[in-house]
């Protein structure tokens, strides 16, 4: 290499051989990250593909890499419920124009409609890039199936909400008591949400009602037993 270059031949090497060495150093990272059963991606909201998306999205939506690097946000758009989509687009924008020239950090959930006519849920932990106008230029993240989570959350819920009808709508009087740190309670509902009111709680016990109109009197002694 002449001397005129301003460029030795040791430091063209050095480069060189840096750059071989970015190789295998690359493609390593992208098995581990191809490993991943968590959706790995870049969006490009210029260009509507995706710059990066690992393989656990090809077998969620049916569809080949080099398909989602080139039309992904197409693909995307049919493969979202439309309310979903909406809203994650416009969540999206809206932290691009409050945001102009800088890159946020969000979570947003949303649904995807698999190869199997299911529907499962994901949690996105994105980062949205905006150009200095606040234009949308990019989302990168980790979208995580949280479906079982869902499942789990409904089922709560769906339980819940069958024992709170149970309760409302029992003639029964239902009440919660403790005797290791005894408690003045100025009320207790009874059957049909009337109060009665007691001086002293829990030594004594009056007009509770259990399916019947008649007063009951119980010392606390005799309920410990």
């Amino acid at each position: 290499m002449s001397k005129k270059s301003g460029i030795s031949g040791n430091s063209l090497d050095s480069s060189v051989a840096l750059d071989a060495a970015s190789v295998p150093a690359d493609r390593a990272l992208r098995e581990i990250l191809d490993s991943s059963q968590h959706i790995i991606y870049r969006a490009n909201f210029v260009s509507g593909g995706y710059d990066y998306v690992s393989t656990a999205a090809t077998a969620l939506l049916g569809v080949s890499l080099e398909e989602l690097q080139q039309r992904g946000m197409e693909i995307l758009r049919t493969r979202m419920p439309p309310e979903d989509w909406s809203r994650c687009v416009t969540h999206f924008e809206e932290l691009a124009r409050a945001n102009p020239g800088k890159s946020t950090r969000t979570r947003i959930e949303y649904r995807l409609l698999l190869t199997d006519g299911g529907t499962a849920w994901f949690s996105d932990s994105a980062i949205a890039d905006a150009d200095a106008a606040g234009k949308l230029l990019a989302v990168h993240g980790i979208a995580t199936d949280i479906n079982e989570k869902k499942r789990a959350q409904a089922a709560l819920e769906e339980k819940t909400r069958l024992l709170e009808d149970f309760f409302s709508q029992s003639i029964d009087g239902c009440f919660v008591l403790r005797f290791d740190q005894p408690m003045a309670a100025s009320s207790i509902v009874a059957r049909g949400g009337e109060a009665a009111r007691f001086p002293r709680f829990p030594r004594f016990l009056s007009c509770i009602f259990c399916g019947s109109t008649k007063p009951l009197r119980n010392s606390s002694a005799a309920m410990r037993s």
